[in-house]
């Protein structure tokens, strides 16, 4: 019965070393300049932090401990390694400036993290995060590491300063794992990334342009989505 209950803790935790797993490789491979292979290392790792938490709330095996090791996951596999990643394949072209410009993003996923895990550490409730999640983050760098071909590193480093900001600020977005969302932006939500995968694995040459262009219309559809459900909180705290 003890190693049955001890099992359902450890389960979640596999997982989360799997995104750490993940991430530590997206940066070995991005070390010997094979950053397309480095950029499936880290989608791999944005799915492992998907399931992590689900699997934890499913079995009923939260902890205080799987919280602090998920920010430590997501500390790498969406801040270090996005960061190097895109310094090795892009930014080292604009020197120092490449290095500040990843630095920031990091050191800006990090405070984002700490700052989450203050909130949970209080109870607060989690309808809404403040700020742009640490792995959304990390899917725009990844995003321009895929054009990197296309767009100037310049555009990468603003890129970088951008959701590096975008992470700290108070910019509310909707949390899909808030049980009151409509289970149709859920679904939108994964079925982008589905999208998001096959398009970058199947459409060498062109696809680029398409991945662009689906990953900004469905950020239209979160901006969207956020002006909803901000409206909808007001009209239900005034009434």
């Amino acid at each position: 019965m003890v190693q049955t209950r001890q099992l359902k803790f450890i389960f979640p935790n596999l997982i989360t070393a799997m995104n750490i797993a993940c991430g530590f490789f997206g940066i070995l491979l991005a070390s010997q300049e094979r950053i397309d292979a480095a950029i499936v290392f880290i989608f791999f790792a944005g799915i492992f932090d998907m399931l992590d938490g689900k699997t934890a709330r499913m079995l009923g095996a939260t902890s205080e401990f799987g919280i602090q090791f998920d920010s430590f996951s997501d500390a790498l596999s969406f801040g270090m390694a996005p960061a190097y990643i895109l310094y090795q394949s892009s930014l080292n072209q604009l020197g120092l400036l490449g290095m500040l410009a990843c630095l920031f993003f990091l050191l800006m996923g990090v405070i984002r993290l700490t700052r989450f895990n203050i909130y949970t550490q209080r109870g607060e409730k989690n309808d809404f995060f403040y700020g742009f999640p640490i792995p959304a983050s990390a899917a725009y760098l990844v995003s321009f590491i895929l054009m990197r071909e296309y767009l100037p590193p310049q555009i990468g480093a603003i890129y970088a300063i951008l959701f590096g900001l975008l992470m700290v600020s108070n910019f509310r977005l909707p949390n899909f794992k808030n049980k009151n969302l409509s289970w149709k932006y859920q679904a939108v939500g994964v079925l982008n990334s589905f999208v998001f995968m096959v398009v970058a694995t199947t459409q060498e040459g062109v696809w680029p342009w398409r991945l662009f262009i689906w990953w900004n219309a469905y950020n239209l559809f979160v901006i969207f989505l956020n002006y909803r459900f901000i409206r909808r909180t007001r009209v239900s705290m005034s009434g």
